[in-house]
C-alpha cells in the first residue's frame, strides 16, 4: 500500500528545510498546498510527521526517521532516471586509429565531429590492437588483406621528400643521390621505390638512417639529420611551423591506402555517422 507520490515529494522537500515556505518555493506551490499534502500523508500514516514549535515546523522523531528513508528512495529514483537518460541519449563510439594519423590529422578535426554529434561519446585508441579492446570501427593502413573484417579504402597516401632548414640542400632530383636518406620502416614504400621511379642511382637500402615510426623519422629530418620520404599530412605540424619543407613538390610516390574497417556484422549507427563525417574530410 503506497501513499500518494505528490504527498511524499512534498514531505521529502519540506523535511530537508523544516520550512513549508521554502519547500513551496522549490516545488512551485503555495505554502498552504504543501501543508495540505503533508496533512494528507499524516492521515494516511496515522501519525504526525511535523509539530509546530515556537512558530516553526519541526520533524517528529517518527518524521525524521521516515524522512531519511524517503530521501534515499528519491535519490535512487533520480540517479536511475539520470542513468536511463544518459544511456538512451548518448552512444559510445570506440575507434582505433594509427598513432601518427591520429596525432597529425584526426584529433585536430574531432572537435567538429563532437559539435555535430554531441550525443556520441567518442573514444580513440592508438594501441594497434595490442590492448585487445573491441572497437566499433578502425582506420588501418596497409593492403586490406585482413581476415574477418570489411575494409573499404578511403584515402591513398603519397610520400614526398621532406627536409629541415639545417638539413641537406635539395634543389634537384640529382641532389637526392648524395644526401643522407632517412628511412621509415613502417612504410610499405620507401626511398628505393622513389629513386627507381625517377631513375636515380643510389643504393638506398644500405645507406642513411632508419626508424620504425614516422614521427621519429620526421623529427630526425627536422633536426637536420637528412632528408625523409614521408607524408605531408603526417608532417603537417612540422611543415606549418617551418621545421620541415618540401624541396621537390613535383617529386612523390604513391604509398599504401588507409582503410575504414569494421566487423562483418556491419556498422552501428554511430559508426556510420563517423564514416560519413570521415569521408567529408578526406585529405587533399
Amino acid at each position: 500500500m503506497l501513499p500518494p507520490l505528490s504527498a511524499l515529494r512534498c514531505f521529502d522537500v519540506a523535511a530537508r528545510s523544516e520550512n513549508f515556505s521554502i519547500a513551496a518555493d522549490k516545488l512551485r506551490l503555495t505554502p498552504s498546498a504543501v501543508s495540505h499534502q503533508i496533512k494528507a500523508l499524516e492521515t494516511f500514516l496515522g501519525q504526525p510527521l511535523f509539530i509546530r514549535v515556537q512558530r516553526r515546523m519541526q520533524l517528529t522523531d517518527a518524521g525524521r526517521t521516515y524522512a531519511a528513508r524517503i530521501e534515499t528512495i528519491f535519490q535512487d529514483v533520480e540517479e536511475a532516471t539520470k542513468g536511463f537518460l544518459r544511456s538512451s541519449a548518448h552512444v559510445r563510439l570506440m575507434v582505433r586509429v594509427p598513432p601518427s594519423l591520429a596525432n597529425s590529422w584526426l584529433v585536430p578535426l574531432l572537435a567538429e565531429f563532437i559539435r555535430r554529434h554531441p550525443n556520441i561519446e567518442i573514444q580513440v585508441l592508438t594501441d594497434g590492437g595490442s590492448s585487445g579492446k573491441p572497437v566499433d570501427c578502425e582506420i588501418r593502413y596497409g593492403q586490406s588483406k585482413w581476415p574477418g573484417v570489411v575494409a573499404e579504402s578511403f584515402w591513398t597516401e603519397r610520400l614526398f621528400p621532406l627536409v629541415g632548414p639545417d638539413g641537406p640542400k635539395i634543389a634537384t632530383l640529382a641532389d637526392l643521390a648524395g644526401a643522407t636518406l632517412i628511412h621509415t620502416r613502417s612504410r610499405h614504400h620507401g626511398w628505393a621505390d622513389l629513386l627507381s621511379a625517377y631513375r636515380l642511382t643510389k643504393d638506398a637500402e644500405k645507406t642513411g638512417i632508419e626508424f620504425d615510426r614516422s614521427v621519429l623519422a620526421l623529427e630526425a629530418a627536422s633536426s637536420g639529420m637528412g632528408v625523409v620520404l614521408e607524408s605531408p599530412l603526417i608532417a603537417r605540424r612540422l611543415i606549418e611551423s617551418g621545421a620541415l619543407f618540401m624541396p621537390l613538390p613535383d617529386v612523390s610516390i604513391e604509398d599504401e591506402a588507409y582503410y575504414f574497417v569494421t566487423g562483418q556484422a556491419g556498422l552501428s549507427k554511430a559508426a556510420a555517422l563517423f564514416k560519413e563525417w570521415l569521408l567529408e574530410h578526406i585529405p587533399t
